[in-house]
């Protein structure tokens, strides 16, 4: 048996390829597997993990185009399961690993005619990102002409294959791989071949036909188109990002421009401000200077008057003094006479006399006072006695409190004593605070063992709470379970009446006999992890059945509405007829004009029959005239009005009277027919187009020549070279009575219609009424279903309280841990607390041990209070013993000041009687040595007067000549120190000399700044000053000589300055303002220049009050002013570059192959749905439906999307450049708008978005229905979710599959007529109907597609399909192994290895050898190729 296809017979001129094997060696689990097709199908079946779905996406179709993407691979993985992923799989540091797939043709004997074998060899490493490719298209047959495994059974390598194959075998890229195979099967060009890959990918989804509905079809066909090439989109959008990036520049550029600008205007300001106040300064300084200056020429010139003026007071002074000195010397004489002398010695003694009288009046007195004190003293030593005395008692009473103290203390003991030596102080603090210590540590052992008692009463609580807890948690259980046992039991009874009230036998009933147990079964799963509920087992179970019931209502639906329809339309022509509106012949196509409102009739309005005209003469004639036209034909009242209506042509037949010579002489209509009673067209005229016709009575002879029109009596008609002949049993329209008799015949046959459609419509409804009853018991019996949420409530309720069960358990386990804990810690306590205790002699109750402490207190007091008694006493008897000796000292001391001022007193009186005795013995000489002394001392008087005044004058012209020298060295000074703040103020000018700032200022100076070190230092400017400021005969005034402070350049830009910033006055609050200004403009012109991403740098420093500004760019730091010249100068340039009409010419250029490959794309996807169209078309389901695919224009397009596709209408010669340009124009104007709506994305994507034609269309399925009407065919029903919805199960998967069929054909028939038409399924029948699989099969039949599917327990084993192979899969995870047993059906049976040693035998029998996959020994290879290769670890090109 061969079971290679053989599509063939020998009589045929070709046979196509099909595909006869695929393998996979070295990837995944997959170490060496082939598989064979059977007349080109192969179905790989298996669980979950079985290695079907992996192999399928490792195979087909990369095999067709060699693109390594992950999500090309399997869509559902994202970029987790790449092919390095495969290679790499068991965790290998490296990986060889082939994929190839053989198709052959064969002949009607199954001989191979010709075969073609592809593949892909990829080798990777762990440091590779992707494996490196390399491919073959050989006309040679693996394990015949060629292998792949060497004799290790290893992968070979790209070298030993090329040795094998020869070079030109092998393909280094994937595009010329594609174009290899293209060229080789397919002869599909580039674009229609990856669109077919396209295709592929697309029907390769995996569950392809899950939930696929007419509106996920178009999704799907639409993917499967093919896209606008990638690489023009990459092109396109690098030039359009190169042009953006340009647009971004002059953007960034404007933006900065306008930015410096706006900076430019708060920083003139900014300067002009601050440049006034700096103006406004230098200029109050130069006026300081000036003052100073006006001030050293005024102290010249009062230097100058008071040398003048003290010359001649210092000549008047000394002729003074020589008067004085004279004077003098003669009163000195006067007074050395010897009288003169003798009256000194006299006012001497009187003088010691006076004094001494006072002195002993002092002693006296002192003497006194110190008796006095003494009294007192001997007062208060008394009195300290007494004190002395009461600090001893108490000093007593203190000893004994502190005996006491001691011994309720515990300080001592028995008949312990206490040291109340000199070191009592220190003994008593020593030994309260050893006593305090004991105290404290037996309080803190109290402490912590009644801390203890309280933990352990918290955790006894704390035990009882949880023990209650667990009590009422075990009572809630055993209530919540009973709950749940009723919830059960109610539900269960529920259900059983529920499944007797909707069980019955017939097919129409809601439930089956066998849903009863799968409903009991479900409501006992209730509650349940992952328990399915109640109604979606319902609905499972009845679906069919409430589609089968919908699919009734709606027939039936259909059915009532046909019927009504009919009966409508019966009755309203019964109506018609009953009201004579209905008597005309049936309407002609060929007579399409309107007649209402014409002047005229038609014949058969305008006569009737002779009354000696027999019936079936004139059922002859009337026949005769109605086929010949005749009939209906039009006559008008007036000939003229015929002409017209021919010259307009208007689409009619009338009636035109031959002239009397050409009319026949016979009989003619005139004698059969006669004229009615009518005012539409005179009679005479309706007789003369009557005697035009000629009647005869035999039938026309073939050679009769009949140049007239004529009608018999046998029902024929003449009308020059056109005869015919139409026989009627009876006239109908010719004549009152004819037509009146045609009406009744109407009417009786309408009335029977009618009667039997109203009889057809009631039993319908009847029907209808019960279908509808029977569909809406579903809805009725769901909703009656017995309700799950008391139990699934119960369940839960079960589930919380046994939770809380179990947390009260565990709750109650730890409480009582704690509470061993607590009670031990406690027992701990106590015992260590009466250890201390014991030590310490303390109690152990707190308030004993209060006590204890204010027994400490209390010794503590008395200590004090005692040692601080016997200092006191001491004390006192020091001051007793010093008070005694004060006495002593004193008493003594006044004995001997009394004996002394009784001595002085005796010596007193001795003095007093000799100054009276000398008193008594002064003359009279010296009387006139007093005169003459008198008289000198008033001349010496006068003398000394008039010196004093002279000496005064020089003294004061003296002091104003050192004033004025103190005026002049100070006023130096000051003017030391006005000029020097001059010059310091105005160097706070030089930040302004910059050129850019002057120019900022519109300051006009034409010199520039001085440096500093080039001016005179200060002492210099100064010493300059004073010389010409002190100079007798200078002009020069205060302000002139301040000027000449600077050099003359320095002077020119102050006044510079001063012309360009006069205005308003310079407030604290105005520079304040400036300031904040000038902030904010720095913080947005550096955000600006940031944001233009140019490189800008802003950067500041201070100079002086004010802060310079540069910025850097490429070409280094430059201040702000130039910066801005040359930013605007760069921004010019670049406007001059991107002008509008520049950027469409280049966007029109760019776009240029893009608008033309979309319109080619869009003219081949017109072109391929046509085809499609044709196809489903020509392959009826079985119900008789045909589905129709169109590819419609989006309803959400947007205007320029909508002018698009206008032009895409087009043909490639229709649309022309003209035609070009607007397709490129308003793909631009897209791009620029999507682009400007979404910055964040980038040109590739917004482009790719823009010009996606996929998205501007959408396929259509239209059904084509058995009765349809020849209008209703021409545009068929459109199929929408709703309608396919409603379809039977078969419609729908035929429905669906038909178009995506129909894709795959129409791209393979568009190639070699010997192409392989190979599609690949990935589950694709999941979730279809087993019935309906044999029709979908049977339709890739229809459409000679070749097959690779997989699925879980997917049997294909129909009639339609001839052969078709299976295999099982299964992979062992701890082995790494996938085995795959293979079963065959040939069209009749299932072959399997059981009939055979084993599936290679099997597959063997297919092929026709057995399948190996090792080089030929033959080949000779092995030993003249290197064991390893060089690798290259570079990325490689681009798919």
């Amino acid at each position: 048996m061969t079971l290679i296809p053989h599509s063939r017979t020998a009589d045929e001129s070709e046979v196509r390829f099909k595909p006869t094997r695929a393998g996979v060696i070295g990837l995944w689990d997959y170490t060496d597997e082939e598989f064979v097709f059977a007349d080109g199908r192969l179905v790989l079946r298996g669980h979950n993990g079985s290695g079907k779905t992996k192999a399928l996406e490792v195979l087909f179709p990369l095999v067709l185009d060699g693109v390594l993407d992950a999500r090309r691979l399997d869509p559902f993985s994202g970029e987790e399961r790449t092919m390095k992923s495969n290679l790499l799989y068991k965790g290998q540091e490296s990986a060889y690993g082939y994929v190839w797939m053989e198709f052959a043709r064969t002949g009607p004997d199954g001989e191979v005619l010709e075969a073609v074998t592809v593949g892909i060899g990829m080798r990777v490493t762990k440091q590779m990102a992707t494996p490196a490719r390399f491919f073959f298209v050989t006309d040679g047959r693996v394990g015949i002409d060629f292998g792949l495994l060497d004799a290790a059974s290893r992968p070979l390598r790209e070298k030993a294959l090329e040795k094998l194959l020869g070079k030109k075998a092998i393909l280094d890229t994937a595009e010329a791989y594609r174009e290899k195979i293209d060229d080789r099967l397919f002869g599909l060009g580039r674009e229609r071949y990856s669109q077919l890959v396209n295709l592929l990918l697309q029907l390769r989804r995996p569950l392809l036909a899950k939930d696929l509905d007419p509106v996920k079809l178009s999704d799907t066909l639409t993917a499967g188109l093919r896209p606008v090439d990638d690489d023009l989109i990459l092109q396109a959008a690098r030039d359009f990002e190169n042009l953006a990036e340009i647009q971004a520049l002059l953007n960034a550029l404007t933006e900065a421009d306008t930015a410096v600008r706006n900076f430019l205007r708060e920083y003139t300001s900014y300067l002009r401000a601050h440049a006034r106040d700096r103006v406004d300064h230098v200029t109050g300084r130069i006026q300081d200077t000036a003052a100073q200056c006006e001030k050293i020429m005024e102290a010249a010139e009062d230097r100058r008057t008071s040398e003048r003026q003290l010359a001649s007071a210092q000549q008047e002074r000394d002729s003074a003094e020589r008067q004085c000195n004279e004077l003098g010397a003669r009163l000195a004489e006067y007074k050395n006479h010897d009288a003169i002398k003798q009256q000194h010695g006299l006012k001497e003694l009187r003088d010691r006399v006076r004094t001494e009288r006072r002195g002993i009046a002092d002693s006296e007195r002192h003497l006194n006072q110190a008796q006095k004190n003494l009294a007192t003293l001997r007062g208060e030593a008394e009195r300290a006695l007494q004190r002395h005395d009461e600090l001893r008692k108490a000093a007593s009473r203190h000893t004994h409190s502190l005996m006491d103290a001691a011994r309720r203390c515990g300080i001592l003991h028995d008949d312990a004593a206490l040291d109340l030596g000199a070191e009592l102080h220190t003994d008593l603090a020593g030994r309260v605070a050893a006593r305090r210590n004991e105290l404290e540590d037996v309080r803190a052992h109290l402490s912590a063992f009644e801390d203890a008692r309280k933990d352990q009463d918290r955790e006894q609580d704390h035990c009882d709470a949880a023990d209650g807890e667990l009590t009422e948690t075990e009572r809630q259980s055993a209530a919540a379970a009973e709950k749940l046992g009723i919830a059960r039991t109610t539900a269960s009874q529920e259900l059983d009446q529920f499944i007797g009230r909707w069980s019955s036998g017939n097919d129409i009933a809601v439930l089956a006999a066998a849903d009863g147990d799968v409903l009991r079964a479900a409501i006992g799963a209730v509650g349940e992890p992952e328990a399915t509920p109640l109604p979606e087992v319902f609905r499972s179970l009845t679906d069919q059945r409430r589609t089968k019931a919908l699919t009734r209502v709606e027939t039936l639906k259909r059915e009532h509405g046909d019927t009504a329809d009919a009966l409508r339309s019966k009755q309203d022509e019964r109506a018609t007829v009953a009201a004579e509106a209905d008597d005309a012949p049936p309407p002609s196509d060929l007579r399409p004009a309107n007649r209402d409102e014409r002047h005229g009739a038609p014949l058969w309005q305008l006569v009737q029959f002779a009354d000696h005209v027999p019936d079936d003469h004139a059922a002859a004639v009337e026949g005769a005239l109605y086929a010949a036209g005749l009939l209906t034909a039009w006559l008008h009242p007036d000939p003229a009005l015929t002409d017209e209506a021919l010259h307009d042509k208007v689409a009619d037949a009338y009636l035109r009277a031959l002239p009397p010579a050409q009319r026949p002489t016979g009989r003619t209509l005139a004698d059969v027919l006669v004229v009615e009673d009518q005012q539409l067209v005179d009679a005479a005229a309706v007789q003369a187009v009557l005697a035009s016709i000629a009647v005869r009575d035999d039938a026309l002879a073939t050679d009769d020549a009949l140049y007239g029109p004529a009608v018999t009596t046998g029902s024929h008609f003449c009308l020059g070279v056109q005869i015919g002949a139409h026989p009627k049993e009876q006239p109908e329209y010719i004549g009152a009575t004819a037509r009146a008799a045609r009406r009744r015949e109407r009417l009786r046959l309408l009335e029977e219609s009618i009667a039997t459609l109203e009889a057809q419509l009631a039993g319908i409804e009847e029907r209808q009424r019960y279908a509808q009853e029977a569909y809406d018991d579903f809805d009725r019996a769901r909703g009656e279903l017995p309700r799950a949420q008391p139990i699934t409530e119960a369940v839960r309720e079960v589930a919380v309280v046994a939770e809380k069960v179990a947390g009260a358990r565990r709750r109650l386990t730890e409480t009582r841990k704690r509470l061993d804990g607590a009670i031990a810690r406690a027992h701990e306590k106590n015992r260590q607390l009466r250890h201390a205790a014991s030590t310490a002699r303390l109690p152990t109750l707190r308030e004993e041990l209060n006590n204890v402490a204010q027994a400490i207190d209390d010794f503590a007091d008395a200590g004090k209070a005692l040692s601080t008694c016997r200092e006191q006493a001491d004390a006192a008897e020091r001051d007793i013993a010093s008070r005694r000796e004060i006495i002593a000292t004193q008493t003594a001391s006044c004995a001997e000041q009394a004996e002394a001022l009784q001595a002085r007193k005796d010596e007193f009186a001795v003095q007093d009687e000799r100054l009276r005795t000398q008193e008594a013995t002064l003359e009279a000489p010296l009387q006139e040595i007093l005169q003459q002394i008198a008289s000198s001392e008033e001349q010496l008087t006068s003398a000394q007067k008039t010196y004093g005044r002279a000496k005064k004058d020089a003294e004061e012209q003296r002091d104003r000549l050192l004033k004025a020298d103190h005026a002049l060295e100070f006023g130096r000074t000051a003017l030391a120190t006005a000029v020097a703040e001059q010059v310091r103020t105005t160097l706070t000018l030089e930040p302004y000399a910059r050129p850019d700032l002057l120019g900022l200022l519109e300051a006009n100076a034409e010199t520039v700044w001085l440096p500093h070190d080039m001016w005179p230092s200060p002492e210099q400017a100064v010493q300059a000053l004073m010389d010409r400021l002190t100079s007798p005969g200078t002009s020069l005034t205060g302000t002139e000589a301040a000027q000449n402070v600077v050099p003359a350049s320095v002077a020119s830009l102050i006044s510079a300055l001063d012309e360009a910033t006069r205005g308003r006055p310079i407030t604290a609050s105005l520079l304040k303002t400036v300031t904040t200004k000038i902030s904010t403009a720095i913080t947005a012109l550096e955000a600006a220049l940031l944001e233009s991403d140019q490189g800008y740098l802003f950067e500041w420093e201070p100079a002086g009050d004010i802060i310079l500004a540069r910025v850097t760019d490429s070409e280094g730091p430059a201040p702000v002013a130039d910066f801005a010249r040359h930013l605007a100068e760069q921004l010019a340039d670049q406007s001059v570059l991107l002008e509008d009409k520049e950027r469409t010419v280049l966007e029109d250029g760019l776009l240029t192959g893009l608008a033309e490959q979309i319109h080619d794309r869009t003219v081949a996807a017109r072109d391929l749905v046509k085809n499609m169209d044709a196809d489903t078309r020509s392959k009826p389901m079985s119900s008789g439906t045909t589905v129709g695919i169109n590819w419609v224009i989006s309803d959400a397009l947007t205007d320029s999307q909508q002018a698009v596709n206008k032009l895409l209408d087009k043909d490639a010669s229709g649309l022309g450049p003209a035609g070009l340009a607007e397709l490129r124009s308003h793909l631009r104007s897209q791009i620029r708008a999507k682009a400007a709506a979404d910055k964040k994305r980038s040109y590739q994507q917004v482009i790719a978005e823009v010009l996606d034609y996929r998205a501007w269309r959408k396929f259509e399925l239209r059904l084509f229905r058995p009765g349809m009407s020849e209008e209703e065919r021409k545009k068929g029903e459109l199929l929408t979710k709703a309608k396919h919805s409603v379809m039977s199960g078969g419609e729908k998967s035929a429905s669906i599959h038909l178009p995506l069929f129909a894709a795959a054909h129409a791209q393979y028939s568009s190639a070699y007529p010997a192409c392989p038409r190979l599609i690949a399924l990935d589950e694709a029948f999941a979730g279809i109907d087993e019935k309906y699989r044999p029709d979908l099969l049977a339709l890739t039949a229809k459409f000679d597609l070749d097959l690779f599917m997989t699925g879980y327990d997917l049997w294909i084993t129909y009639p339609d399909v001839p052969q078709i192979s299976h295999y099982d899969m299964k992979h062992d995870e701890a082995s790494h192994t996938v085995s795959a047993m293979l079963l065959v059906w040939d069209g009749e049976q299932i072959l399997d290895d059981l009939e055979y040693p084993g599936s290679d035998d099997l597959a063997a029998e297919l092929l026709g050898f057995a399948p190996r996959r090792h080089v030929p020994a033959e080949a000779g290879l092995l030993a003249d190729i290197p064991e390893d290769e060089p690798t290259n670890d570079d990325a490689e090109e681009a798919e």
